[in-house]
């Protein structure tokens, strides 16, 4: 090593004793050579403040003293331990290097999370709001006088057929009237079928010799005429005592026909609409009364001149509807559905 070498010096020459079990070093010659370790184990964490100096020199033997050794010439000794440092660093960086690579690795059970997003240096852009926007549609209740007003028995506009009538020889006796009464039932279902055949539900009830129980309540033999829930109820000694209408058949006849409309606003739903409008509309009833007497003078004008419906009749059917127990307007309602001969004349709902 640079710091025991000294070949050019013919003073470093000297016989080493040869009972000494220590490591020999020889000068001799140009290359004297020292046996032995010269460097040690340095741990590959240690800085180079802890490692202090690079070369490890052992003990000079005992034969040998070094105060007769002298300084070697030149620069010889600083690039040997120059190059050493060198060594000695390369060595500590291939050692760093073997253990980041042998590092251990430890396997973590999970799902991997996402690598964080670089932060920009730009605001974040506004949240994208999407809004739902329900419309709360009220359903608005139909109008039940328009749902009236639309009813075929309200709007048709074809005109009832020309029937004719072929009525027994009138008799106000109870029994007699029961006959003329399904004698005048015959008529009004030819008169109504073709344009609602719902008609032919329709029934007739005489109510002689004691009182009748109906849906509606009960019809007593001196009680006015009435219909319910499509049943036509007559009473003769009411008609024949109670009004006095004598013997005159037209205004028997006239209250038949009247009845029967209120059947057939039954049997075709539109007494049903009426029910519910009546629950807002106070004049449903007076209503319903001018559709009756409206639809008895459409059977009666297609009637009118034809058999037993001669002038006559047909006068007293007018006189007897338009005057006892009339709703208001009467007259009107039935000239009108008297002249048209189609229920659009008796819309009392609009």
């Amino acid at each position: 090593m640079s710091g025991i070498q000294g070949a050019d010096d013919p003073e470093l020459t000297r016989p080493v004793p040869r009972d000494v079990d220590d490591p020999t070093v020889s000068l001799g010659d140009d290359s004297p050579t020292m046996t032995g370790p010269t460097i040690g184990t340095w741990p590959s964490d240690a800085t180079d403040a802890d490692l202090g100096p690079l070369i490890w020199q052992l003990d000079p033997h005992p034969a040998f003293d070094d105060r007769t050794v002298r300084e070697p010439r030149g620069n010889a000794g600083n690039h040997g331990s120059l190059a050493f440092a060198v060594l000695f660093v390369l060595v500590l960086v291939a050692a760093t290097t073997v253990l980041a690579l042998s590092h251990p690795t430890q396997l973590v059970t999970g799902v991997p999370a996402a690598a964080e997003r670089p932060t920009s240096s730009q605001p974040p852009a506004p949240p994208t709001t999407t809004r739902t926007t329900t419309r709360t549609t009220s359903s608005t209740p139909a109008d039940p006088l328009a749902e009236l007003a639309e009813h075929p028995l309200s709007a048709t506009t074809t005109q009832l057929g020309a029937v004719t009538c072929a009525l027994p020889r009138f008799d106000p006796a109870d029994a007699a009237q029961a006959t003329f009464y399904q004698a005048a039932k015959v008529c009004a279902d030819a008169a109504w079928r073709p344009l609602f055949p719902a008609a032919s539900r329709i029934e007739v009830a005489t109510v002689q010799g004691g009182p009748v129980d109906t849906p509606c309540g009960t019809v007593a033999p001196d009680a006015p005429a009435t219909n319910c829930a499509g049943t036509v109820y007559m009473t003769p000694a009411h008609l024949r005592d109670g009004e006095g209408n004598g013997r005159f058949p037209g205004r028997y006849f006239g209250v038949f026909l009247r009845e029967y409309a209120g059947a057939l606003q039954h049997v075709t739903g539109l007494a049903e609409l009426a029910d519910t409008a009546r629950e807002d509309q106070p004049d449903v009833d007076d209503r319903l009364a001018k559709q009756r007497t409206c639809l008895a003078g459409v059977a009666t004008g297609a009637m009118s001149g034809l058999g037993a419906v001669d002038g006559n009749i047909t006068n007293e059917i007018r006189d007897r509807l338009t005057t006892v127990d009339a709703p208001p307007e009467a007259a009107t309602w039935y000239d009108a559905g008297f002249e048209q001969r189609s229920t659009a004349a008796c819309d009392t709902w609009s």
